[in-house]
């Protein structure tokens, strides 16, 4: 008996300390420090590890390297730039020890002029200060890039057993004397100025909304956003969209601005800008009458800056506004005898008229057959688009038919092939591969998407370097105008749902459509910050999808359309009691919220955990439809204002949204706790260790309510009271028996007692 006590015991006693559970490793978003760029009055001094760029080691014979940067909008080069070159030279081979060595030559060439020749006569480090003359510093590239690039001939270790290894260093640097200049105002040439690919100084850029805009002034502001994601390709680029009453006087001192809205709306906040087409009173002056229906695109120098650059997306009414923002979100805006305006007519979106056609050649689709040549990364897209039916359609492929050169080194080079920013083949280099060549490819499921779809042909190209006095070898692969596409229809005409609703599959469970036309964002009518995170959401999807033309909606949450309903995917943003529409599903959700404190109740649960006051957490939930079963809603809350930006960083931020799961998340900025759907267990206290504990009975729910929790089970407590009641049992019934052995002992003993004294009488 005594043994089982003791091993009771020991149970409790691991049971007790396993309570305590296992806590998540704390972690905090972790912040690069960018140093500010060093200048001497007018004169950058940029190293080669600003410009991100790595220590490089070219070989013998033929090897090269490329650095590129960009200068800010509002900067121009000016004459006496110079290069600084670190180099450390590596010798090996029985020629290295001879007294005479020669490691070779650098060749330098800036924006494709060469500027000095370097013989490299001796091992170890060495530096070069090599000035840039002036014809150089005007760029050869539409972008505005420059280019420096460095070629190291070292042929002689073709005939000698000599070889040498240049390693370029990332302390090099350029000194760049500029000048202020206003930045060009080409509305052709977007996103520049408000983003300069590799800019020496990032651009700031701020997207400005009127205070009580119309649901199209605001869709208009998030396409726009759209199409900046995608032409910045850089998914941490920060463009806030603000209200106008939000915007300072050091934002209107420091940043670009766009502005997006009809001009009335704005309180003569651009009556000061000296527009192509000015604005007075709200109004715009000399309108030519035929545009009057039209979207606007202008730009002007800002009046608060003269380094700045405004930009107005407007008309006369909301569908006007409408239109411009979508001309935007093209990439491709057209100008005609002024590059600072211009007028949007129409614009033509993806609709149900898409025409089937199950086989199609790159020539079909007006391609012509293409040369990628050079050392290094080359790519081509091709963009062709299909019906609803041929998204699901089984046997998808296309035969890509290509041929290269005899001089590109197979273990060094590599052809391979995207569908949808998705690989889906590698393609390896043989001889036999020298002539036309096809490479069959399956189409992989859920890949394609409705409407505009891209292929691209990526190749990374290394020559196969051999001794002759020709030169330098020029690799190059051929992708055949024949290539063929075979996408036959699916089984019905309807994009089949997505085959699981779980937040891990964000952002494709929502990129059904290639121009975002079934997406409609759901935000509070008054309720800036909700705007920003829109904003920050329609620019991730930019990025993410890339889409030709942006097509994204947004309604109002006290304005949810029957047709919205039926026909959209819908993503609600904002506090809970800032939503009415949510009112409407809110019994659905993973977990219900509370609207007199905006957090959610997880009330299905035995254990609900109670926030304290004060504390702001985010969430992310995620459920089917009840409007249409192909389509699902997404919910980014807070239980404040401080956590909404926690649940927008949860999901697009890079440190936690890869911890995503499930179908609903809590995070308090810093921690994520997610839940999947069919488990028992509140996951809040995971996030919130402070949060109060309410044991509440459960009760049956109907739809995707039950949430996947991770923690403690809720039994747990009641097991170690249970446990520790039975133990006291068990000591007291071993005491009680001890107790009663003692006193038969002792009666037992006093009997013997007895019976001695009448023997002995």
């Amino acid at each position: 008996m005594k043994k089982a006590i003791i091993t009771f015991l020991f149970l409790s006693l691991l049971l007790q300390i396993g309570s305590f559970g296992v806590k998540a490793h704390d972690y905090q978003l972790s912040v690069i420090p960018i140093s500010d760029l060093q200048t001497e009055g007018n004169k950058a001094i940029v190293s080669f590890a600003e410009l991100g760029y790595d220590d490089t080691e070219l070989v013998s014979p033929y090897d090269s390297t490329n650095v590129f940067f960009t200068l800010p909008s509002n900067w121009e080069l000016t004459p006496s730039a110079v290069l600084t070159l670190d180099v450390n030279v590596f010798l090996s081979g029985s020629g290295a020890f001879e007294s005479t060595t020669f490691a070779g030559t650098l060749s330098i060439s800036f924006n494709n002029i060469l500027i000095a020749t370097q013989t490299l006569r001796e091992a170890g480090s060495q530096s070069f200060s090599i000035p840039i003359p002036a014809v150089a510093l005007i760029s050869p590239f539409d972008d505005g890039r420059h280019r420096l690039s460095i070629l190291l001939s070292a042929q002689f270790g073709c005939y000698s057993d000599l070889h040498s290894f240049v390693t370029i260093k990332n302390t090099s640097s350029f000194e760049l004397p500029f000048q202020i200049s206003p930045p060009a105002l080409d509305l052709s040439q977007l996103p520049s100025p408000f983003f300069r690919d590799r800019s020496l100084v990032q651009e700031k850029t701020m997207v400005v909304v009127p205070d009580n805009p119309e649901s199209l002034e605001l869709n208009a502001a998030l396409n726009l956003l759209v199409g900046l994601g995608s032409m910045i390709d850089r998914d941490t680029y920060d463009i806030p969209l603000i209200s106008s009453s939000q915007l300072t006087d050091v934002d209107t001192a420091s940043n670009h601005l766009i502005f997006v809205g009809k001009p009335d709306k704005f309180n003569n906040q651009l009556q000061s800008v000296n527009f192509p087409l000015p604005i007075a009173n709200g109004e715009f002056v000399g309108l030519p009458p035929a545009s009057a229906d039209d979207g606007i695109l202008q730009m002007a120098m800002s009046p608060w800056n003269e380094t700045k650059a405004i930009m107005l997306v407007s008309g006369l009414t909301g569908e006007a506004v409408a239109k411009a923002g979508q001309a935007v979100s093209t990439d491709a805006v057209l100008t005609f005898d002024n590059s600072a305006i211009t007028y949007v007519s129409d614009v033509k979106l993806l609709n149900d008229a898409v025409p089937f056609k199950e086989d199609f050649t790159l020539h079909d689709l007006g391609y012509v057959t293409e040369t990628l040549s050079g050392i290094g990364n080359r790519s081509i897209d091709y963009d062709f688009t299909i019906t609803k039916s041929q998204v699901s359609a089984e046997d998808a492929y296309f035969d890509l038919l290509y041929y290269h050169s005899g001089v590109i080194d197979a273990s060094a080079s590599s052809l391979s092939v995207y569908l949808n920013d998705q690989i889906i083949s590698s393609v390896v280099f043989e001889e036999s591969s020298e002539t036309v060549t096809t490479r069959h490819i399956v189409f992989p499921p859920g890949l394609l998407k409705y409407g505009q779809n891209r292929i691209s042909i990526r190749a990374e190209l290394q020559p196969e370097f051999f001794c002759d006095t020709t030169g330098f070898s020029n690799p190059w692969v051929t992708i055949v105008d024949q290539s063929r596409f075979h996408l036959p229809a699916g089984a019905t005409d309807t994009i089949a749902p997505s085959p699981s609703v779980d937040l891990k599959f964000f952002p494709n469970i929502l990129l059904r459509y290639s121009d975002l036309g079934d997406i409609a964002l759901v935000l509070p009518k008054v309720a800036p910050q909700s705007w920003n995170i829109a904003g920050k959401l329609a620019y991730y999807l930019g990025y993410t999808a890339s889409p030709l033309i942006s097509n994204l909606k947004m309604v109002f949450s006290d304005d949810v359309s029957q047709e919205i309903r039926a026909n959209n995917t819908l993503v609600l943003i904002g506090k809970p009691d800032d939503l009415p529409f949510l009112e409407e599903i809110n019994d659905d959700l993973p977990a219900p919220f509370d609207f007199s404190n905006n957090a959610a109740s997880e009330r299905q649960l035995q254990v609900v955990y109670r926030i304290p006051p004060g504390v702001s957490v985010g969430y992310l939930e995620l459920m089917p439809s009840p409007f249409n079963s192909e389509k699902t809603i997404l919910v980014i809350a807070g239980n404040t204002d401080n956590g909404l930006p926690m649940a927008r960083d949860a999901l697009i931020g890079p440190l936690l949204s890869d911890q995503l799961a499930g179908v609903f998340a809590v995070t308090n900025g810093t921690q994520i706790a997610t839940g999947r759907g069919s488990a028992l267990f509140s996951i809040v206290g995971q996030v919130v260790p402070e949060a109060e504990q309410v044991i509440a009975t459960p009760f049956p729910t109907e739809g995707p309510v039950a949430v996947s929790m991770f923690g403690p089970p809720v039994w747990l407590p009641s097991i170690f009271i249970l446990s520790g009641v039975f133990a006291l049992f068990l000591i007291a019934i071993v005491i009680a028996r001890s107790l009663a052995r003692r006193r038969e002992s002792r009666i037992g003993e006093s009997l013997k007692e007895e019976d001695d004294e009448s023997n002995s009488a």
